[in-house]
């Protein structure tokens, strides 16, 4: 699975209710438990909260979506879903192409 990639979980598999949830939920500060709980998906290499932790930190400001400085949640967080839930791996390659070049 390679480094910075918003497959979270690890299992080869790009789903809003895995990968999005974990990723919201670490955008939102939890962890530990909470971060975890319910939310690792089937055939996944990386299931321990440090991991996880570990896994949504390498993303960096990969993460800024909308390149406004801050990895936010509500705008960020939703738009990696958004993109998810569709399968629209394209529409993450626009978002980013979107991205103001000084970012």
């Amino acid at each position: 699975v390679p480094q910075g990639s918003i497959d979270i979980d690890g299992n080869e598999k790009y789903d809003a209710l895995t990968d999005g949830l974990l990723l919201l939920r670490g955008m939102f500060g939890l962890d530990g438990n909470a971060l975890v709980l319910g939310t690792v998906g089937d055939g996944a290499i990386y299931s321990d909260s440090a991991d996880i932790e570990s896994r949504i930190a390498l993303l960096g400001d990969l993460a800024d979506i909308d390149a406004n400085g801050q990895v936010d949640p509500l705008s960020d967080g939703l738009l990696i879903v958004r993109s998810v839930n569709h399968k629209d791996l394209v529409g993450c390659q626009y978002i980013y192409s979107m991205r103001p070049s000084s970012h």
